[in-house]
């Protein structure tokens, strides 16, 4: 789980960092699939797997309760041909 709580830390980078550097240690260990999971609500999420090249591979329609409302649960899958 990558989890950046404090607020003067976003956009500026450190979650890119941390996931690339995350990704690069299981494509060095031979891992070929990589996937994550968030809910539709995520954006800062869902633009950051999109830039470093994750696609959309599953969606759960109103499957993640968060703070009283109903978000679709996304998994995306790293697109390794780049």
């Amino acid at each position: 789980m990558l989890d950046i709580c404090e607020k003067s830390y976003w956009s500026k980078g450190c979650g890119t960092q941390a996931l690339v550097v995350f990704i690069n240690y299981f494509i060095n260990h031979g891992i070929n699939e990589i996937y994550t999971q968030t809910w539709s609500g995520n954006y800062r999420m869902v633009n950051l797997a999109k830039k470093i090249g994750f696609v959309e591979c599953e969606r759960s329609k109103n499957s993640r309760l968060i703070r009283g409302n109903m978000y679709d649960g996304l998994t995306f899958k790293l697109d390794m041909v780049r």
